[in-house]
């Protein structure tokens, strides 16, 4: 008993799918890090998510990101001077404490 051994081409298809594979991965990798460096203030997990979300395709990728990225800006935008106190809005809860603190 030897076992059969699949013919030549089925074997040679599984090694090129296997290289494509690893190909895909690096490509990925260096289509993130590209990305990484278009949008730093844009975390590396979300860029990776998105990426890949997206079928790898970039052109779709970097249209979120910039949709993200002017989101981001507006809400920062939207935050400070509120009040005119200076703080950000984030503290909302703790202000409403603070009043119940004084009645």
């Amino acid at each position: 008993g030897v076992a059969p051994r699949a013919p030549r081409h089925a074997r040679a298809r599984h090694h090129a799918h296997g290289r494509r594979a690893r190909r895909g991965r690096a490509a990925a990798m260096s289509g993130v890090q590209t990305l990484v460096g278009m949008f730093p203030d844009i975390e590396r997990s979300v860029i990776a998510s998105l990426y890949e979300a997206n079928d790898e395709n970039m052109e779709r990728t970097i249209e979120n990101l910039l949709a993200l990225q002017k989101g981001n800006k507006a809400a920062r935008e939207n935050q400070g001077g509120v009040g005119g106190s200076g703080r950000a809005n984030g503290g909302g809860g703790r202000e409403e404490e603070d009043d119940d603190d004084c009645a």
